[in-house]
């Protein structure tokens, strides 16, 4: 297991965010070390999907600050589908990659030699 740092990748000073009257983060404040695992645990509205949009910079209603040291990647609860595009383009959208499409391809289909249903028989050597 390799050791937390003391240096924070990400700080949470006096956050806010309110929906009309509810207020569901009140004055948060959160640091984050360099190899630390963090888990966010409450019940269904209590903020921890804000808190994840916020440190993603996805929300611009927030009061305070949030500073996050490198990238940032979301895996959303819900699909997040373009119903529109074919399922290798919906993939494509989360790589990062020079050629996404080349690479969503590479992923959905592996190689012919390891395509085979499963009741055909394994190759035969000659």
């Amino acid at each position: 297991m390799s050791a937390v740092s003391t240096t924070p990748v990400a700080t949470v000073t006096d956050l806010t965010r309110s929906f009309g009257d509810r207020r569901v983060l009140d004055d948060l404040d959160l640091k984050i070390l360099d190899g630390e695992f963090v888990a966010l645990i409450g019940r269904s509205g209590s903020g921890k999907s804000t808190l994840l949009r916020a440190l993603g910079g996805l929300d611009d209603e927030i009061e305070g600050r949030v500073n996050v040291d490198g990238e940032v990647g979301v895996a959303f609860q819900d699909a997040r589908l373009v119903p529109w595009k074919r399922v290798r383009d919906n993939v494509a959208l989360g790589l990062r990659v020079s050629d996404p499409r080349r690479a969503a391809a590479t992923a959905a289909c592996p190689s012919p030699a390891r395509r085979r249903s499963p009741s055909s028989s394994p190759p035969t050597r000659r």
